[in-house]
């Protein structure tokens, strides 16, 4: 993840996610930098009293359901918070 989607993401948790939510982020796998260091993670920021979720076509770090953006595997209303940062 690019850090200005870090830090953006980092501030929309800030502002947008409150006690008892379910936050859903789309493209939430941690792929790994090119440098070798630790790939940042929007889960980080998450409130204890917050669910997150991650949601990615691909299985690895940071995923909690593999699916499509394009056909998510929930049901309509489900989240108070999406955010999607680096999807590609």
């Amino acid at each position: 993840m690019h850090e200005s989607s870090y830090l953006l993401g980092r501030v929309a948790l800030s502002i947008f996610s409150k006690t008892g939510h379910q936050v859903l982020e789309v493209g939430s796998r941690q792929a790994p930098n090119d440098d070798g260091t630790s790939p940042l993670s929007l889960r980080d920021f998450c409130p204890e009293a917050v669910t997150y979720v991650g949601l990615d076509q691909q299985e690895g770090p940071g995923v909690d359901v593999i699916g499509s953006s394009h056909e998510m595997p929930f049901e309509p209303g489900s989240f108070d918070l999406v955010l999607s940062t680096s999807a590609f």
